[in-house]
């Protein structure tokens, strides 16, 4: 493609990712309104509360769809999406919108219309159920987490061919117990010390009053991280797209 990013083409893409998908979003929406239901009367009879389950269900929904809700890439059936004639960048923004504001306003959305109709139901314990909703985990850290990991399993899906979702979990956990590994490396060569229970150990450990938690560098990696990490990930993500075009 000449063209890096073209608006109508992008917008052809996205209707027809909603097209496609539009039984799996019906059936998404049928089963947030059927569990929010079936929860409401549960409490009503039994005192048996199922919201953390909701939302845990909902939020684990959103960081694993592009490994559920995407058909394996394989010699077979990819030649047909990796003809579309569009590009790579509309291609990656194609599956940002799906996953990443289509999902979650979706998900999200549905179940907030609802438990705020609960919340006006003029029975007591559906309305104590609503009350019982905590949209805690959506606040900013909680979205930026969750974008994060939505990240990982895209390029996890675009990397392996079969059992995306295994590996992408198995190769997650070794990539956190390296890191881990070489932290507690570089702390230990650095204040020879290998854990720390308060920015006072670390300002008490070998005379670097500065590497504590609050002190600027901890702040900048930190910043840096938030930034770095995400914005990798979609990077990766874009080269594994161009490498399975034809």
């Amino acid at each position: 493609m000449n063209d890096l990013f073209n608006i109508n083409r992008f917008t052809a893409l996205v209707k027809q990712q909603v097209v496609f998908s539009k039984m799996t979003y019906l059936y998404m929406l049928a089963a947030v309104a059927g569990g929010v239901i079936v929860s409401a009367f549960m409490y009503s009879y039994i005192g048996i509360s199922l919201a953390n389950v909701i939302l845990a269900a909902i939020t684990l929904t959103i960081l694993f769809g592009p490994v559920f809700f995407e058909k394996g890439i394989t010699q077979y059936n990819g030649v047909f999406d990796f003809m579309c004639p569009v590009s790579t960048l509309e291609k990656l923004l194609g599956f940002f919108v799906k996953y990443m504001i289509l999902f979650p306003v979706l998900l999200m959305g549905s179940l907030f219309v609802l438990v705020s109709l609960l919340k006006v139901v003029p029975v007591e314990e559906i309305r104590k159920f609503a009350y019982s909703f905590s949209f805690q985990v959506w606040s900013y850290k909680g979205i930026y987490g969750i974008l994060t990991m939505q990240a990982i399993f895209l390029v996890g899906y675009l990397s392996f061919k079969k059992h995306a979702f295994i590996k992408t979990w198995l190769s997650l956990m070794l990539l956190i117990f390296l890191g881990s590994t070489l932290t507690t490396f570089c702390l230990y060569m650095l204040i020879g010390q290998t854990s720390f229970s308060s920015s006072m150990d670390l300002s008490m450990a070998g005379n670097f009053p500065n590497v504590g938690e609050d002190s600027i560098w901890f702040r900048l990696l930190d910043y840096t991280a938030i930034v770095v990490i995400p914005v990798g990930l979609w990077v990766v993500s874009y080269f594994k797209l161009r490498e399975k075009e034809i």
